[in-house]
């Protein structure tokens, strides 16, 4: 109720600057205004009319898939024409500010000069409709693998681990897009697959067709889940009932040693589990309880900012997803801000985090300067000096 309060005054303010910027000044046909000024409101509310087609209709099918791409696509671009916007007036007020300090009063330069914003709008809705559809591609084009190289003195021989995290999986969503994730991680060999939260995002009995794809995924010591807020907000029982019969074994607050590799793998749930039940608080401590003294640990988190936790010291890796490493520039601050770490690689008091970008997205359709990951984690032993 809060966030949907809190969206539909955002919706409010970012549509009223927009409308009145791009049309507010310009002696236009009323209806020209009108739909303009329609559109842009329909595209900021966009993710709350898609919420009520999708919980209080229950709408589903290729009809919701095309009104859910359709509806997010134009919310992330009236997005990204409000950042365009409010950049370009920025650099403009300010590069007209130097130019009369050391010139005399340039009138094209002037943005109160309605000829040049007439022109600078039209260049700031073409910018934004092209950044709009890389990013759509960037978000929706199977995603690259990324290499990580570490080595421990701990593990015996090399270990591969395969990190997906936040697919974000809805009715919505593309099967075939699904599909080519789940061949090129299966294609990786790897010794384990990790799920690291934020995978099911829709309600889970709508979902068969989606989980028939995830329990495709193939590694030698098992595949591994952990659940993140995203879960929770779907109803966790349903989506763990189905992750067990997709043959995922959800780690919460418990852990598995991989056969002859001398490494660990423990789990817990997102931080927002006790929220919403104390039986899915975090233990640390109590995932790392059947480990054996010596083995490479590695904890799964959803959220990074558990890396913080003294009792996270007891892994030597953590692997958390959770911020998308922004999505969408410039997100990617205020990412940063809420959740302590990014993406990529950290390192502290000898311990290391990765934080995966994620395959998947949240919202609008997009990736713009945060290219989604499938992560291959690559341990060798250490090699003695």
């Amino acid at each position: 109720m809060y966030f949907a309060i809190a969206l539909l005054i955002i919706t409010i303010a970012c549509s009223t600057i927009t409308v009145r910027t791009l049309v507010g000044y310009f002696d236009i046909r009323f209806i020209w205004k009108f739909i303009l000024s329609a559109t842009v409101a329909l595209s900021w509310l966009s993710p709350l009319l898609i919420n009520f087609l999708r919980k209080k209709l229950s709408l589903q099918g290729e009809i919701y898939t095309e009104l859910s791409n359709i509806g997010y696509f134009l919310f992330g671009l009236a997005f990204i024409l409000f950042i365009v916007l409010f950049a370009r007036d920025v650099f403009w007020y300010f590069a007209y500010g130097i130019s009369k300090l050391f010139a005399k009063d340039i009138t094209w330069l002037n943005p109160q000069n309605l000829q040049s914003l007439k022109y600078a709008n039209i260049v700031a809705a073409f910018m934004s409709l092209g950044v709009a559809f890389y990013a759509t591609y960037s978000a929706n084009k199977t995603p690259d693998v990324k290499e990580v190289l570490l080595s421990s003195d701990k593990v015996n021989k090399d270990v591969k681990i395969v990190q997906l995290s936040d697919i974000h999986i809805t009715r919505g969503m593309s099967l075939k897009r699904l599909q080519k994730i789940v061949e090129r991680t299966n294609a990786l060999s790897a010794d384990a697959i990790v799920l690291t939260g934020d995978i099911i995002d829709d309600n889970a009995l709508l979902l068969d067709k989606y989980f028939a794809e995830l329990k495709k995924l193939k590694a030698k010591d098992g595949v591994f889940f952990v659940i993140g807020n995203h879960e929770y907000y779907n109803g966790i029982v349903f989506i763990l009932k189905k992750v067990q019969e997709a043959g995922l074994k959800n780690l919460h607050n418990s852990g598995k040693s991989l056969a002859d590799k001398n490494v660990y793998i423990g789990g817990v749930p997102d931080k927002s589990a006790a929220f919403v039940n104390p039986y899915f608080a975090i233990d640390i401590k109590k995932a790392v309880k059947n480990s054996k003294d010596g083995e490479y640990k590695i904890l799964l988190s959803h959220n990074p900012q558990i890396f913080q936790d003294e009792n996270a010291q007891l892994f030597d890796l953590v692997l958390s997803g959770h911020t998308h490493g922004g999505q969408i520039f410039p997100f990617n601050y205020l990412a940063k801000k809420a959740n302590t770490y990014l993406a990529g690689l950290y390192e502290k008091n000898g311990k290391n985090l990765y934080v995966s970008r994620g395959v998947g997205y949240w919202g609008p359709p997009m990736r713009f300067l945060a290219p989604a990951e499938i992560t291959l984690i690559k341990i060798s032993p250490k090699k003695s000096s």
